[in-house]
């Protein structure tokens, strides 16, 4: 059925920026078809809504969004943002799962959507992010998102771990989702190869080719792997299991050992294709009394 708003102040996205008074919308098969004044719809099926008085805006965009976060409101008030996101956030979002996941992004495009905004640009997170972009699929809203890793080697944790060992680890607890050498299975892709991809028409996406830093793969295994039981591997555990991704992509030698000293200092083919965000941090200080 389509939809006729008439008697509108229609704020239009035209060449001119026009805003037009008593103006209407004709919106057919879901898209805006007409803006105009005293528009005719096509045939009887057609539902009109007079909107005098009401002012229809463009769909907004959200900038800056974080659906998987929406479940944690409240939850860690009055923390310094990287004890927040340390202490709070990243164990909670490492706790999601598929179910979880979907029912945060629901939320999320459901106040999203009451509140006028049609688009928005997701920071992404580790796992299931399929469901979001399934979530955002059903609710009809337009999302810009995907996986997101992070981590360039502060704070790492005490532990070390071999080559060879990351290959005794991966075949025991790996091999069964990425495949023989992590060369691709029946759950995910290659994490091999890959490097230089990126300036070609066929991006292959592996730590290789896409970290800046050899610490996220690091944080990616330890807080979202093996798929089935996330953060169950030791420290020791999942410095074996980088260096021996690191190895398959020709990054380190077959005798390397990674630890929190060493792994950081591995570098990464793609390292200089990022930019750097050299804005200062700022601190306030939080007296939470008398709060208005």
């Amino acid at each position: 059925m389509d939809l006729l708003l008439t008697n509108g102040t229609v704020v239009t996205m035209n060449r001119e920026r026009e805003v037009l008074a008593g103006a209407d919308v004709l919106i057919q098969d879901g898209r805006i078809a007409k803006v105009g004044r005293k528009l005719k719809p096509r045939g009887n099926s057609v539902r009109v809504l007079d909107v005098v008085g009401q002012v229809v805006l463009p769909g907004l965009i959200h900038g800056h969004l974080h659906a998987c976060q929406t479940l944690f409101r409240n939850h860690a008030d009055g923390l310094e943002l990287l004890d927040w996101l340390r202490e709070r956030i990243w164990p909670y979002e490492a706790a999601h799962d598929a179910e979880s996941l979907r029912a945060s992004a629901d939320l999320t495009f459901a106040e999203l959507i009451q509140s006028g905004a049609t688009a928005a640009l997701d920071m992404g997170t580790v796992r299931h992010y399929d469901t979001v972009f399934e979530s955002a699929r059903d609710c009809g809203f337009r999302l810009t998102g995907g996986k997101a890793m992070m981590d360039s080697g502060q704070g790492l944790p005490a532990g070390r771990g071999s080559v060879a060992d990351g290959e005794k680890v991966y075949n025991g607890k790996c091999l069964a989702c990425h495949g023989a050498k992590a060369a691709g299975g029946p759950v995910y892709g290659t994490m091999v190869g890959g490097i230089g991809s990126f300036k070609t028409e066929k991006r292959v996406l592996t730590p290789g080719s896409m970290y800046p830093y050899a610490p996220i793969l690091y944080d990616y295994i330890n807080r979202a792997m093996p798929m089935d039981k996330p953060q169950s591997l030791t420290p020791n555990e999942v410095y074996a299991v980088s260096a021996y991704i690191l190895n398959l992509n020709g990054l380190i030698p077959a005798d390397a050992v990674m630890d929190q000293n060493t792994l950081p200092k591995v570098k990464m083919p793609n390292a200089g294709n990022f930019y750097v965000d050299d804005r200062p941090d700022t601190k306030s200080t939080r007296c939470m009394r008398d709060c208005r």
